[in-house]
């Protein structure tokens, strides 16, 4: 992949671009992270948010003319305010994805476009981005199955009450051990959870740590498990069903004792 950096203003501030291979089609979607190859997971377009913000991608598929080193531009605006940005875009020939990793600031409701340099929108995505809800963890909307999944981290489990939940845990120069958990109503209704680990790099989770794969029973509505912290850092992790169907997203600081 071949970082860009770019700069916005306003409501959304730095983030990173990353050119990924070509792929067909033409679509511009919100996703809560990617595959090696492009694939978006997690696409939604209605998010909560935390009250400090937080980061989503945006992954643009290009075809036809678009791969041949054309210039191209980002736009987004916030409906019903007077925010808007636009933002160069090239990338080289045979490039046909593009994710921009954005940090939003604010709730509200928003229009992504990109557009070329004869100003025809080659595709455009609306957005609902709202603040979480106390005791919520910041992520898309999931499907209502897991409307009030949660995820969270502790010390320990006992049956299946979370011990001295926390956002943020001490770690010693060889790193420590965390329990990691998701929680649902009702049952999960699969026989394997994904979980995505992003570390935070700057503004941005771009660096993809691992993704775990947890052999489940799908009756199971509480799952966790230890987790080893190698390194300090700010940590995003999504959950999915085998099929890739967006559970939620926790977020989780580590420190140095």
């Amino acid at each position: 992949m071949h970082p860009w950096r770019i700069y916005t203003i306003g409501l959304i501030t730095a983030g990173w671009l990353y050119l990924l291979p070509q792929a067909v089609g033409q679509t511009l979607v919100f996703c809560s992270s990617y595959t090696e190859d492009g694939s978006p997971k997690g696409v939604a377009t209605q998010w909560q948010i935390g009250t400090e913000g937080s980061s989503l991608y945006i992954l643009f598929r290009g075809q036809g003319k678009v791969a041949d080193g054309a210039n191209l531009r980002f736009e987004i605006e916030k409906k019903g305010a007077t925010f808007s940005d636009k933002i160069p875009l090239e990338y080289p020939a045979d490039q046909g994805f593009v994710v921009i990793d954005y940090f939003f600031g604010e709730a509200g409701a928003y229009e992504a476009r990109i557009v070329n340099n004869g100003g025809t929108v080659l595709a455009r995505q609306t957005v609902q981005l709202s603040l979480q809800k106390t005791g919520g963890t910041p992520g898309a909307e999931a499907t209502p199955a897991f409307a009030q999944a949660q995820v969270g981290f502790c010390e320990r489990v006992e049956g299946d009450k979370a011990i001295q939940v926390a956002q943020v845990f001490g770690i010693g120069p060889r790193g420590s051990s965390v329990t990691v958990f998701v929680s649902n109503p009702s049952p999960f209704y699969t026989n394997q959870l994904v979980v995505d680990i992003w570390k935070r790099e700057g503004k941005a989770f771009t660096e993809l740590v691992e993704t775990l794969y947890l052999d489940i029973d799908p009756e199971d509505h509480f799952v966790h498990f230890p987790y080893l912290f190698r390194e300090a850092g700010l940590f995003r992790f999504s959950f999915y069903t085998k099929a890739e169907k967006l559970i939620q997203v926790g977020y989780v600081k580590t420190i140095y004792d």
